[in-house]
């Protein structure tokens, strides 16, 4: 059985890898920033199936299961990174609320063939994702 989860994980880590090459992520970010992307991605999602919410809290981002063994100093620095280049937004009148700006997309619509996204998004749909 373990072995089985680790084998899993191991296939899910080489897709990453393959996707991070096609979408060139690595090549505008560091993996931090990477990292913080991600996780504000997953959180607006779950929020978003919840009715919604602007923002998220800047903590929740910190605290998940993607970015919570980063130290806070790294944290902060590639956050204020994303902020600056403009990928990140503050929620106005928010105490350390952001959303991911839509007017600057993350990768462009030609970075992946439209079977590829496709494949893509089937595979991540059998994940729960």
């Amino acid at each position: 059985m373990k072995n089985d989860i680790i084998q899993g994980l191991a296939r899910v880590r080489m897709l990453m890898a393959q996707w991070d090459d096609k979408l060139k992520l690595s090549s505008r970010f560091n993996q931090n920033q990477i990292d913080i992307l991600l996780a504000m991605k997953a959180l607006e999602e779950i929020y978003a199936s919840n009715g919604g919410r602007k923002g998220i809290q800047s903590g929740e981002v910190k605290n998940s299961a993607i970015c919570k063994t980063m130290s806070q100093s790294t944290y902060n620095r590639a956050l204020k990174g994303l902020l600056k280049d403009g990928y990140m937004l503050e929620v106005p009148r928010s105490n350390g609320r952001y959303y991911l700006n839509p007017d600057k997309p993350l990768t462009a619509s030609a970075d992946l063939p439209d079977e590829e996204t496709s494949d893509l998004l089937a595979f991540s749909g059998r994940l729960g994702m």
